[in-house]
């Protein structure tokens, strides 16, 4: 079975532009409507400010979102720190764009909100930093698959970490390009609330039709909408059943690529109503 990181970078691959995928205008806009920024230094930690969108949503509406900094870093030979104060824009050399590097600003700010690169783990090493260590809000763009691993499992088994509103499928690519990918659904991981309604399926609990694992433990419900209204017992699920999680209702038992008849499926999400 390929890991996680090998089907997301195929997903992903292209000819042009590596593992660079720019979130579009229009997305960011969607998504980060629903948020209140007011107040906020804002760090941008994976963007050069000349393609990013994020930095420039900020930049174009920082007086109307309150904004009370803006800061972007991005990874280059010669990195530069970019500082808006809602006047001017102040450039000063840095020794790394590595956002790994820069931890002096991840505590400058009060919110990290980019686009990281989807491979070399670099999401789960972002939650670990500036949730975990540091504490700070995160807003970030990645594979819903990502929800698998361990820093982001974790805060989204305790609550702490939510899928945002709106999916992302569609990138601008380095060339030039726009990337469409339908393999891959992307989300928005963050620690600002988010509000679910609670998932009714209309379905009942058929137990002549009723699919388990090999160990009986789990009823396979392949996708969220086949989850019965009425079945209290651990169910097993897509990962897609996060971008519905309403935690009143359900609590995260744990990931597992279970067995049926013998082979091994894909992780799936271990839930239980409470």
């Amino acid at each position: 079975m390929k890991s996680l990181t090998q089907y997301i970078i195929e997903a992903f691959a292209d000819a042009k532009g590596g593992d660079e995928f720019y979130t579009t205008e229009k997305d960011i806009t969607k998504e980060l409507k629903n948020y209140s920024f007011k107040g906020m230094a804002v760090y941008c930690n994976c963007d050069d400010p000349a393609f990013s969108k994020f930095w420039k949503y900020f930049y174009e509406n920082f007086k109307q979102l309150g904004l009370k900094h803006l800061i972007a870093t991005y990874y280059d030979n010669d990195p530069i720190r970019h500082d808006y104060n809602g006047k001017t824009v102040k450039k000063t050399p840095i020794k790394s764009g590595d956002f790994r590097d820069n931890e002096n600003i991840i505590d400058e700010c009060d919110i990290v909100v980019t686009n990281p690169p989807f491979s070399n783990d670099l999401p789960n090493e972002l939650v670990r930093l500036v949730v975990e260590k540091h504490k700070k809000n995160i807003l970030f763009l990645g594979p819903l698959m990502l929800a698998y691993k361990k820093y982001i499992f974790d805060f989204i088994k305790s609550g702490e970490l939510h899928i945002g509103n709106n999916q992302v499928t569609d990138f601008d690519r380095p060339s030039g390009s726009e990337r469409k990918n339908r393999r891959v659904f992307c989300a928005w991981f963050t620690n600002l609330s988010v509000e679910k309604p609670m998932l009714k399926t209309g379905i009942k609990f058929d137990k002549n039709n009723a699919q388990y694992d090999d160990s009986g433990e789990y009823l396979i419900c392949s996708k969220y909408k086949t989850i019965p209204d009425d079945y209290d017992k651990p169910i097993a699920t897509s990962v897609n059943f996060i971008n519905h999680l309403n935690y009143d209702q359900f609590e995260i038992l744990g990931n597992k690529a279970l067995k049926q008849n013998g082979k091994t499926r894909f992780k799936q999400i271990l839930i239980k109503r409470k």
